[in-house]
C-alpha cells in the first residue's frame, strides 16, 4: 500500500469552501423545484435513505455545472437508486458502458484508469478513489480551471424544520486508505485533496421571496493540508453565491483520519446549524424568511473535490443523520 502523506501548511485550507464547485448551482435549482415531503411525527427519523449504499447510483455526466444522468448502476438491493454519483470535470467518467464487478462479499465495483467506486456488500462501505495524475495529465491544474469531483448526493424525502428538532445527530466512520502527492511543486492555495460532507439548510416556504435560498453547512472529513481544519464562514464565490459555514467538528474525529485507521464522528449538528443561519443573516444572507426555526434540512453530498494532483482513496461506513424531534 502507498504511504499516507501528512502535510502541514501555514495557509488555511479555504480553496474548496471559498469556490465550492460548479455542481452546486444546478443542484440548488433542482432541489428547490422538488416537492417538499414533511417530516414525520416519529421522535427519531433517519434522514439519509440507503445509508449503507445497497441500492446503487444514478450516474451524472462530467460537464461542470450540469446535472445530466448518464446511466444507472444497480446495487445488491433491487429497489430504485436514491443516490447520485457526481463526476464533474472528469476525463474518465463512468457511464452505462462501464462494467460492474461483484466482489466476494457482495459489493459492487466500478473502475477505470482514473477512478474507482465500490459500494454495498456485507459491511455497507462506500469506497471512493481518484487518481488526478491521470485526470490532469502532465500539467498542474490552473487556478481558473475546473477541478475533478467524485461524490455522492441525495435529496431528503423528510425535511424537518429546525424548530421541530431537539437534535440533529450525524454519525459516520471514515478511513483514509491513501493520499499520495504526485507532484511536489504544487501550490496549497490552488492544489489540494479533500473530502467533505455538506448539508443543505433551505427556505422551503412556497410563495416566499427567498424560496429555495440556502446555507451550505459543511463537515470536513479530510484535507491533505492540515490535520485540524479551522472554522470557515464566507460567501461561495464559485457558482451559487450562497453562504458557506464549515465549523471545526466538536468533538473532533477520533482517531485522526490522517493516521489511516477508522476515524469516527458523532456530532449534534443542530446548534452549529443555528449558529450558521444566524451568522449568514448577520452578513446579509437568508433575509427573506423571518424565523430561523422555519429553515429546513433538505439534502446532502459527500466525497472528493480534487483541485490538486494526488492519488487518493477514502472509505465511508455507518453514515447516519438522525433527526430527533
Amino acid at each position: 500500500m502507498n504511504p499516507i502523506t501528512d502535510h502541514r501548511f501555514d495557509i488555511q485550507p479555504r480553496l474548496s469552501r471559498r469556490r465550492f464547485s460548479l455542481l452546486v448551482a444546478t443542484c440548488v435549482a433542482a432541489w428547490a423545484a422538488s416537492p417538499l415531503v414533511m417530516a414525520s411525527d416519529d421522535p427519531h427519523v433517519q434522514l439519509i435513505r440507503d445509508p449503507d449504499f445497497q441500492r446503487g447510483f444514478q450516474l451524472l455526466r462530467p460537464e461542470p455545472g450540469k446535472k445530466v444522468p448518464c446511466g444507472i448502476v444497480r446495487g445488491p438491493d433491487s429497489k430504485p437508486a436514491v443516490w447520485n454519483l457526481a463526476q464533474w470535470s472528469s476525463r474518465f467518467p463512468f457511464d452505462d458502458s462501464t462494467p460492474v464487478i461483484q466482489t466476494a462479499d457482495g459489493a459492487r465495483q466500478l473502475q477505470n484508469p482514473a477512478r474507482r467506486v465500490q459500494f454495498g456488500g456485507q459491511q455497507g462501505i462506500l469506497s471512493l478513489a481518484v487518481d488526478t495524475g491521470i485526470e490532469y495529465g502532465d500539467a498542474l491544474r490552473r487556478k481558473d480551471q475546473p477541478w475533478v469531483h467524485l461524490l455522492v448526493s441525495q435529496r431528503f424525502e423528510r425535511q424537518p424544520a429546525l424548530g421541530q428538532l431537539s437534535a440533529l445527530r450525524l454519525t459516520l466512520s471514515g478511513r483514509l486508505v491513501r493520499s499520495v502527492e504526485l507532484k511536489r511543486e504544487q501550490n496549497p492555495r490552488i492544489h489540494a485533496a479533500h473530502c467533505l460532507m455538506f448539508v443543505t439548510v433551505q427556505n422551503m416556504e412556497k410563495g416566499n421571496a427567498g424560496y429555495g435560498d440556502l446555507l451550505w453547512f459543511g463537515i470536513p472529513i479530510y484535507d491533505n493540508r492540515t490535520r485540524e481544519v479551522n472554522t470557515y464562514a464566507a460567501k461561495d464565490f464559485a457558482g451559487t453565491g450562497k453562504f458557506i459555514f464549515t465549523p471545526t467538528p466538536d468533538p473532533p474525529a477520533r482517531p485522526n483520519i490522517h493516521d489511516g485507521d477508522w476515524s469516527h464522528l458523532d456530532l449534534d449538528l443542530l446548534p452549529r446549524i443555528r449558529e450558521g443561519v444566524n451568522l449568514a443573516r448577520d452578513r446579509g444572507f437568508l433575509q427573506d424568511l423571518e424565523e430561523v426555526d422555519a429553515y429546513r434540512v433538505t439534502g446532502m453530498n459527500l466525497g472528493w473535490e480534487m483541485p490538486g494532483t494526488y492519488d487518493v482513496e477514502i472509505r465511508i461506513r455507518k453514515l447516519r443523520l438522525l433527526a430527533v424531534h
